[in-house]
This record gives structure tokens, sequence and C-alpha cells, in this order.
């Protein structure tokens, strides 16, 4: 399995499209689609692919890593939920960490 195929896999997992992974790193859907077919062999936006994909930077990139994290299961609505959480810009992000902190702590009050 390469770069690509990874790539597809877990934007496939995290219920994203072409369209929506690209916006979120910051490059064109074509871009994008080089990347997933192997044309683009070592992509310069690693990093944030990986950050947005909750994955490790070297598996990502060979299939590996030096911190081999045991994967936690997610139900459908969890990994729905990272995956719409992950299209919010900052602030909203914030907000709804308030939110969802409010709910666990049991004082929320209005969002």
């Amino acid at each position: 399995m390469n770069i690509g195929q990874r790539i597809i896999n877990k934007r496939k997992e995290l219920n994203l499209t072409q369209i929506a992974l690209a916006k979120m790193i910051g490059i064109s859907a074509t871009a994008l689609h080089k990347i997933e077919e192997g044309k683009t062999k070592n992509p310069k936006d690693i990093l944030k692919i990986s950050n947005i994909l909750g994955v490790d930077p070297a598996w990502l990139q060979f299939g590996t890593s030096e911190n081999e994290v045991t994967s936690i299961a997610l139900s459908t609505d969890e990994t729905e939920s990272i995956s719409k959480y992950r299209q919010l810009n900052d602030a909203d992000k914030q907000f709804m960490f308030k939110c969802i902190k409010g709910l666990v702590n049991e004082t929320y009050k209005k969002c």
C-alpha cells in the first residue's frame, strides 16, 4: 500500500470526499487526486494531511511509525462527528469544545 492508498482509505473511513479533504488541506482537488493516484510521491503538505486525517505522518508516508498506536474503534457517529468537527474554523471548534466540556461537566447552560 502506498501513500495515496492510505490517504484514500483514511479519507473514506472519515466519510470525506476528495473535494472536502482538498479544501481542508488547502490544495486543489486535482492536486489531491494526483497524490491519491501516486503521481505525486512526496507531497509537501504531508504534515497537514496527516493532522487532518488524524494519523502519524510516518505511517501516512511510509506505512510504519516509530510510535505505533493501537487504533481505537470509533462508532459511525463518532467518526462522523470528528469529520464534521475538522471542517469547522478555529472559532467554531473552540465554541464546540466549550459546549462539549459543559455537557460532560454538567455545567451546560446554552451553547
